[in-house]
């Protein structure tokens, strides 16, 4: 195997056709691990503290077998100020995960292991939170052996639904929802969603979910617009992802009043429910549960297997899901004694 780092930006801009090509044949192909989200994430959230160094795995062929795409930073809240790799971006993400040829995991983490043992890399703590569990066997296989140490521990729980019974099959099982939805539609027959997923168009369908976000219960605590570093983000990463139709914006209108609005994802035969808000004024009829349910029904029609609704964000909507992600938390720490003193006192995590 030939491992390649790209340690600055012009290097890491080298690498979006390949991890692109590769994200649909990986072991897990996220949105959250597109070359657009985690670059994004990486120059609003974190290029001001940490550089790049991200690893590239190659076969004898010169094939790309996988990409971890991590960054380095010097951990002031840590003892002893450790030298840290996390993702390239950190938050807004959900389950990341390295970015893996489907079938080369083994290969991939030993030669992951091979490429943190050597001197080219400086780093005293590796952390992957929320690893999805069915990919930690080969990461704890590759890591079994001495030298770094391996601590895992449970992480959130995602929950899902399964798109691809027809609408009609899914209301016949809710008839709460069904009812509700009626008499939604019959005391307000003006309701309208106005769609934004082109590249001219999805700002403005952004400014409009700031605007209801603004007269949520979010406003200024949670959410895209929370502060202007998250506004940043979310503007760079909805014009990137919008170029590859991967996002849109739904905006629950009655005439002229904006009410509520949602940011999907879709990549693959998967839809992310990422954002959802809906205006204080009008909590009373559940605006954000009803446009919820219309974006199901679209998606349901257009041949999606699967929405994914996160970690931990959307209990609400668990009545309606029966999918469910399982995730582990990994922390691998360099050896050494000083290193393997405060792995046992918990000062890695």
């Amino acid at each position: 195997m030939r491992i390649e780092l790209a340690t600055d930006e012009d290097a890491l801009l080298n690498l979006e056709e390949e991890w692109e090509a590769l994200l649909p044949d990986s072991v897990h192909p996220s949105i959250f691990m597109s070359f657009d989200y985690q670059y994004a994430g990486w120059k609003t959230f974190h290029s001001a503290d940490s550089r790049p160094v991200v690893v590239s795995i190659r076969d004898e062929s010169g094939a790309l077998v996988g990409i971890a795409p991590f960054r380095t930073y010097r951990d002031r809240g840590s003892w002893a100020r450790w030298v840290t790799l996390e993702y390239l971006c950190s938050y807004e993400i959900d389950r990341p995960a390295p970015v893996i040829r489907r079938g080369r995991e083994a290969e991939f983490w030993t030669a992951l292991h091979q490429a943190l043992s050597t001197s080219r890399i400086r780093w005293s703590v590796l952390k992957m939170p929320e690893l999805p569990a069915e990919l930690a066997p080969p990461v704890e296989a590759a890591f079994a052996g001495p030298g770094p140490l391996l601590r895992t521990s449970p992480g959130n729980l995602g929950i899902g639904m399964d798109l691809r019974p027809s609408w009609d099959e899914f209301m016949a099982k809710h008839a709460g929802l069904r009812k509700r939805n009626r008499k939604v539609e019959r005391e307000r027959p003006n309701l309208d969603v106005r769609l934004y997923d082109d590249p001219p168009r999805i700002l403005d369908g952004f400014a409009s979910y700031i605007g209801i976000e603004g007269r949520s219960w979010k406003a200024g605590k949670v959410g895209v617009s929370k502060d202007t570093r998250h506004t940043a983000f979310y503007r760079e990463v909805l014009l990137r992802l919008a170029r590859r139709k991967r996002v849109a914006i739904r905006i629950l209108t009655e005439g002229d009043h904006e009410i509520a609005g949602e940011i999907t994802y879709a990549f693959g035969r998967r839809v992310y429910f990422h954002h959802g808000t809906y205006e204080e004024a009008e909590r009373d009829w559940s605006p954000g549960k009803y446009l919820s349910s219309i974006l199901l029904r679209d998606y349901m029609a257009c041949g999606y297997e699967s929405g994914d609704f996160l970690c931990g964000f959307a209990e609400y909507m668990r009545p309606w899901c029966e999918l469910e992600w399982r995730t582990v938390n990994v922390s691998i720490t360099r050896g050494g004694p000083l290193m393997r003193i405060a792995d046992r006192l918990g000062r890695t995590q």
